[in-house]
């Protein structure tokens, strides 16, 4: 395991997380991780032969909280590469020992869901500081970066850095979505539980494009 500074290690028990490790919440950090490497066409996509992984039930279906060594989900993923059990299977993109340590840590912290990093979104009173970097970037990972990152993001839309979210609102994608005037009304993650940017981050998103899109 690559973040030593979180865990202790056990041979027998699960490893136990140490004070100030970081919270890992569902929504922004693990369901990209699954959407990418997991619930993709062919696999754990609801249409063949492998049990869903699109929906956060069908998720936690696969894990037990506090207890990675029991999660069929951990199990899979840290697997023996020479196993049939082990996934992402080969000629698959496998997931880097960063991505498998955030699922290890979410489920030692109880497999949480986004309420707990939902405050750190809350609008801000002081316009100053609604710039790409402290405000525009983190609403987007929040509610954007789950579906369209990875290698094949939703829509063939990436929404990562500026780039690719400044070309998102120059070809009139970004605001037809948040808006829910265009074909594809986003955020769409988790299919039962559909979500609307609240309109103070509209606000805010709107304010950096009037004010030309800074990359501050």
């Amino acid at each position: 395991m690559t973040l030593c500074f979180a865990l202790f290690f056990s041979c027998k028990h699960d490893p136990e997380l140490t004070t100030g490790t970081p919270t890992i919440c569902f929504e922004s950090k693990i369901y990209p991780i699954i959407t990418n490497y997991c619930s993709t066409i062919g696999c754990h996509d609801g249409n063949g032969e492998a049990f869903p992984l699109l929906k956060h039930s069908e998720i936690l279906n696969k894990v037990e909280a506090f207890k990675p060594l029991n999660s069929p989900l951990y199990k899979a993923i840290t697997a023996n590469p020479l196993f049939a059990s082990f996934m992402p299977p080969k000629g698959h993109d496998q997931l880097t020992s960063t991505q498998i340590d955030q699922i290890e840590i979410w489920i030692l912290q109880g497999i949480i869901d986004d309420t707990a990093c939902a405050p750190t979104l809350k609008c801000f009173v002081d316009t100053v500081a609604n710039t790409f970097s402290k405000r525009i970037l983190p609403i987007n990972n929040f509610y954007c970066t789950g579906c369209h990152s990875g290698t094949s993001p939703g829509g063939g839309i990436l929404l990562i850095d500026y780039t690719t979210i400044k070309n998102a609102v120059e070809q009139n994608n970004y605001l037809d979505a948040i808006y829910h005037t265009g074909k594809y009304p986003m955020p769409k993650s988790d299919p039962t539980k559909p979500k609307f940017l609240p309109d103070c981050h509209i606000k805010d998103i709107e304010a950096w494009i009037n004010a030309k899109m800074p990359n501050n």
